[in-house]
């Protein structure tokens, strides 16, 4: 019974976020800071064989971002992850690079424009996906989980989030190769504040 009520609520906590059109209450921050902190947040509740491995690139900058949502979509992108390699374990690779697209390399991208952002990338080494699973895999309650394993929302949130900040997200995968999801953030020009 505990089991089930944990599982409604996660439901329920899942569909409210999905259901939110508020705007992202935005702010500066180090896209690095931000990685390190979502990567320390998770790694104690990760299963004894797999581990998350952050290749952060040093001047990756800043985003103008909400914090909590930005943490949302690491740690979905992250559980999604996890959920891949529960059988094989493994190394989840988290890399940050700062890039310049063009107006041509956007549009490979859905929502993109040409322009400065930074590239998160979160690559699994699970079993990977077939083409029809990638083209639904943002769709809501469309997952390829056990019924008491989640309920479909976490990739349309993470789109949903990431759109809203002006950014886009891409995946790729083939059976038996694991998958990676890139999320472009726009760059900001802005500097951090200083701490206070």
């Amino acid at each position: 019974m505990d089991m089930a009520c944990r599982q409604a609520k996660e439901l329920i906590r899942q569909i409210l976020a999905f259901s939110r059109q508020n705007d992202p209450d935005k702010m500066p921050l180090a896209v690095n800071a931000v990685i390190s902190e979502a990567v320390k947040m998770v790694s104690p509740s990760l299963p004894a064989d797999i581990r998350i491995r952050p290749k952060l690139h040093p001047a990756s900058g800043v985003i103008d971002a909400d914090p909590v949502q930005i943490q949302q979509v690491l740690l979905n992108l992250f559980s999604n992850a996890c959920h891949a390699m529960k059988e094989s374990g493994g190394v989840i690779d988290v890399q940050v690079l700062p890039v310049d697209l063009t107006r041509a390399e956007a549009t490979a991208v859905p929502g993109l424009k040409g322009g400065p952002y930074v590239k998160i990338s979160i690559r699994d080494a699970g079993k990977g996906m077939s083409r029809d699973v990638m083209e639904r895999v943002f769709d809501p309650y469309y997952t390829t989980k056990q019924t008491h394993e989640g309920a479909g929302l976490g990739l349309a949130i993470v789109r949903n989030i990431v759109a809203a900040h002006e950014g886009g997200v891409a995946v790729e995968s083939a059976p038996g190769r694991g998958s990676v999801f890139h999320v472009y953030v726009p760059r900001s020009s802005r500097a951090m504040p200083e701490a206070v």
